[in-house]
Order: structure tokens, then sequence, then C-alpha cells
């Protein structure tokens, strides 16, 4: 290819294409949407590598924003009802994520979504033990009637 080898074109291709997913106010939205689509029921279907690859192209828009910021209220959002409602098809995909920001943003950007993930499983686990030890101990229950 004739192109390839040309930084200015790659530069000047990168630079239109960031434009122009610019130009829509929604983009960072829109991403955060796809994202969440795809960690509630798209990946489903994929093996890990594949499941991998596509987040990987997310991450490819995703440094194109210009308006990270709104990116991440999205993303902690989408990601929150995921979590409450228990609709991630995986934990481990859910962490790839945050990690994959983490090194494209730093650890200040994802901080408060690691800490969601963090309390999420601080929660199941107690949940867990509560439910071991509900069914492990026998209440007794003495009633004896009253005369009036």
């Amino acid at each position: 290819m004739s192109f390839q080898r040309d930084k200015m074109f790659k530069n000047r291709i990168q630079t239109e294409f960031e434009t122009f997913i610019n130009l829509n106010k929604n983009s960072p939205e829109y991403l955060s949407l796809y994202m969440d689509e795809k960690l509630r029921k798209g990946l489903k279907s994929e093996n890990d590598e594949n499941a991998e690859k596509l987040l990987d192209k997310a991450m490819v828009l995703f440094r194109f924003l210009q308006e990270k910021d709104v990116f991440e209220k999205y993303y902690k959002q989408h990601m929150a009802r995921r979590l409450l409602l228990d609709k991630s098809i995986s934990d481990d995909m859910e962490r790839m994520m945050i990690s994959k920001l983490k090194a494209e943003c730093g650890c200040h950007f994802t901080l408060k979504l690691e800490n969601m993930f963090r309390d999420k499983e601080l929660w199941t686990t107690q949940s867990n033990a509560f439910k071991e030890f509900r069914e492990s101990v026998v209440v007794f229950c003495f009633c004896s009637p009253i005369s009036l």
C-alpha cells in the first residue's frame, strides 16, 4: 500500500476522523451505550479472544473522543445499572474494560469504576456469607398459650 508509510497521511486521517467523531456532541454517550450493550449481552456468544478484540476496537474510538469526561459519566451510570441489576455478562469482561480505560487515562479516571466493582464484589461475598449463616442457624421457637 502506498499510504501505509506516509506519516503525514496517517496523521491527517486521524485528525479528520477525530473531527468527524466529535461533530456529534452525543458521541461519548453513544459509545458508552454501545459498550453497555456489549457488556450486557453482546459478548455472550463471543469467545474471550474475540471479546477482547471488540473491547480494543471500542478503545480505538474512545481515543478519538475529546470529551472523555462525558463518556466517563455515562459509562459510570451504565456500569452501575449493570452491576446493581446483575446484568453484566462477565466480571472478567468488566475488569478488562476497566483496565483498558485505566491504561488509556490513568487511575484517577477509573477510581470510581474500580470502587463500584469492588463494592459489588464485597456485597456478593457478604450476601453469600449471610445466606450460609442463615441456613446453618437453627431457630427454635417455643410458644405457650396464654390464658386470660
